[in-house]
């Protein structure tokens, strides 16, 4: 059950192959694997075991990836850090998981050093030898003694992912080893990753997507990693066509943007197979943009508790069902549900539970929090969605966005998909502000090109019923708020609301 063990598998079929390219620099596996031994047997000499915990606070690089599988084979857990994220919400998670080394590099040096008194007990790792440390990457990797085999079973924990706290402080999400290892069979069955793939991931390793289903999920398949410290549209162009990219999973923003990207029209995409996007509305001009590029852009609907993996859509209804999310991976099973845990009829709009091997073993060191989320054996999303007939999931939003306007529910995120068809939008998000009637009413901030209010209340009257029509634009001439993983940022929108700012409309 040890995930670095894959990598030695890969080394011996196929020793001379690339596991990781990035930039110029390119890591054949025979190399991965000796190295990684040779960290983990560095990190042993330095005191670090089973069940300790590495916190890594750094742009996306090969020594992040490698001190991965190296805290694997040591029995270590990796605790990814938000680099989005406040010192202060760093400390919380540091002291929260108990982790005895930060591995940072000279981006985010300046970050834990604003925090590095309140924890004098951490030791610093520098991954690219130019960040502060007690001892760096090189130092572990020339390690000569022997590393001891730790031994692991589908139960050890692997990754602490601690989630937005989007409601609260953040949790972290515990991961297994077996959690991992059925997450890496759901995307191989799903989308026939092997060898010859070859993924390009430009999103924060810190963010589950990133280290679960772009690297690691690469790395069991024993494809090609092509690896950049953070997104570029015109960058990523270039590397779909250099490096014959098969693979890509971003969030649409990301998407839209290349579409937007000098040299779209002439890039030669032909080389991807799986277009994934997800964590947001997409917008009707993003499928046809692909399309005319013969990709087949397709959702998925995950998050961090299980392990970034619940259902994606299948290319043979890509064209038919393109608002879906899609249908649960391999041993999964969904279920929607009423505020009593009662399942509701087909095509009725409730709770995603969510039950498989993929889903976390619970919240670390916080027995109640987990006790709720998985209360029957299931995990409790608090996201809102519907079953059809065929048993496809529709995502409708998060069940904490969601707010009540005279008695009925509105849902922030089907305002949204209404306005993706709006000529000119680039951005929207709705969201609810106080109302001294109805309690709560519709707020939307949109960027774009040429826009007024008459233009996005016409354009909801004609999709929406009426208690959905925005009573509060705001227009903005800058892309909007997101977080690491891309997702726009509403509750940020909603704090800076401005009743003064915002153009009341005649939306009742």
């Amino acid at each position: 059950m040890e995930l670095a063990a894959i990598g030695d598998y890969w080394a011996r079929w196929t020793p001379d192959a690339v596991a990781i390219r990035a930039g110029e620099r390119k890591v054949t596996w025979a190399e991965q694997a000796a190295r990684t031994d040779h960290l983990a047997a560095g990190l042993q000499a330095r005191g670090i075991g089973a069940g300790d915990r590495i916190a890594i606070l750094s742009d996306n690089s090969i020594e992040w990836c490698e001190l991965v599988l190296a805290a694997f084979r040591c029995g270590a857990i990796i605790v990814p850090l938000n680099v989005r994220q406040a010192p202060d919400e760093l400390s919380f998670a540091i002291r929260h998981s108990g982790a005895g080394i930060v591995a940072n590099d000279v981006t985010y040096a300046d970050r834990f050093t604003a925090i590095a008194d309140r924890h004098p007990e951490v030791l610093r790792l520098s991954l690219d030898g130019r960040a502060p440390g007690e001892f760096t990457f090189a130092d572990l990797a020339a390690e000569t003694g022997p590393r001891t085999p730790v031994a692991v079973d589908q139960d050890t924990p692997a990754i602490i992912g601690y989630t937005s706290g989007t409601t609260g402080r953040p949790k972290g999400a515990t991961l297994t080893h077996g959690n991992l290892l059925a997450n890496f069979t759901q995307w191989q069955a799903a989308e026939g990753w092997r060898q010859d793939t070859v993924l390009l991931s430009c999103i924060p390793l810190s963010f589950t997507g990133g280290i679960v289903s772009n690297f690691l999920a690469c790395h069991a398949a024993g494809g090609t990693l092509v690896l950049e410290p953070r997104f570029d549209a015109v960058r990523a162009l270039e590397l779909i066509q250099a490096t014959r990219v098969t693979v890509m999973a971003v969030v649409p923003a990301m998407w839209e943007a290349m579409a937007a990207a000098p040299g779209f029209a002439d890039a030669d995409l032909s080389s991807i197979t799986s277009a994934i996007t997800g964590g947001a509305p997409c917008p009707p001009r993003l499928f046809t943009a692909y399309d005319s590029k013969g990709v087949l852009i397709r959702q998925t609907y995950a998050l961090t508790e299980a392990c970034a993996s619940v259902v994606i859509l299948p290319k043979t209804l890509a064209a038919t069902r393109p608002e879906a999310a899609g249908l649960p991976s391999m041993h999964t099973e969904v279920r929607i549900v009423d505020e009593d845990d009662q399942d509701v009829p087909t095509g009725t709009t409730g709770q995603i539970l969510v039950r498989g091997p993929q889903v976390m073993s619970g919240y670390w060191e916080d027995p109640d929090a987990s006790a709720r989320a998985l209360a029957g054996g299931w995990l409790h999303t608090s996201d809102l969605g519907r079953l059809d007939g065929d048993g496809l999931l529709y995502v409708v939003d998060r069940q904490h966005d969601t707010f009540i306007s005279g008695g009925l529910n509105v849902y922030p995120a089907e305002i949204e998909r209404a306005l993706t068809s709006l000529d000119g939008l680039e951005e929207v998000a709705a969201y609810g502000v106080p109302h001294d009637r109805w309690g709560e009413t519709v707020a939307v901030t949109v960027w774009g090109k040429n826009l007024d209010a008459d233009q996005v209340v016409a354009h909801c009257r004609s999709r929406l019923g009426d208690y959905k029509i925005p009573r509060y634009v705001t227009i903005t001439d800058e892309p909007l708020p997101r977080s690491m993983s891309g997702k726009i940022l509403r509750r940020e929108l909603r704090r800076i609301f401005d009743a003064d700012v915002a153009v009341r409309t005649s939306a009742t």
